[in-house]
């Protein structure tokens, strides 16, 4: 096959990606080529269900809670220290600090951003933690690990009270890496090592 026929197989197959599923950009955003994109696109393209417990976590994964930090801007920071994706695990990804909307983070995150409402809590203005759909969210946040490592977010700073954790748990149940947690005094550490980022220029992330 020449240079151009995988160009075409690469533009088709994110086409066809798109349509099935947004998760399927990180593939091409993250490919070394067009044709690289398109090999991935392709084993990818059987389905989630391929990825199971038997394919082996190549990233670390972290969790934090983002009413540890003082603005959106330290997040970045940090994913740009550590190279890591940011998984939002809120349910409803709003908030009445600005700072950490969806809509915020997605611009300064750029495409380090990825929203799991999945993963989220549909219960979480009650005491019952119930995680939206733990077998469609799991595989996909394992597919982005293979990526890169990732941080799994949400708001609370106790960690053993978030939801995050029965993600964090069940995660490792089924795949057998536990997280790391961002705790204030790393997260202090790492912002020490990494410069002032400018929300309005996310290509720096």
């Amino acid at each position: 096959m020449t240079n151009d026929d995988f160009k075409e197989m690469g533009r088709a197959a994110f086409r066809l990606g798109l349509e099935r599923d947004p998760y399927v950009d990180f593939i091409f955003k993250s490919a070394s080529s067009v044709a690289d994109g398109a090999a991935q696109y392709a084993a990818w393209c059987v389905g989630w269900d391929e990825v199971s417990s038997s394919t082996p976590v190549t990233h670390s994964l972290f969790d934090l809670g983002y009413n540890d930090l003082k603005k959106h801007t330290e997040l970045a920071r940090i994913a740009v220290y550590l190279d890591a994706y940011v998984a939002d695990l809120r349910f409803v990804p709003n908030t009445r600090n600005p700072e950490f909307s969806k809509t915020t983070l997605s611009a300064v995150l750029a495409e380090r951003y990825y929203h799991f409402g999945e993963l989220g809590n549909k219960n979480y203005r009650g005491n019952d933690v119930q995680i939206v759909d733990l077998e469609t969210g799991l595989p996909k946040l394992h597919e982005l690990l293979q990526v890169k490592p990732v941080i799994i977010m949400c708001a609370c700073w106790d960690r053993k009270g978030c939801h995050r954790m029965v993600v964090a748990a069940e995660y490792q149940k089924a795949y057998g890496l536990a997280t790391k947690p961002l705790s204030r005094s790393v997260i202090k550490d790492i912002l020490s090592q990494v410069d002032e980022i400018d929300p309005l220029q996310p290509k720096l992330l």
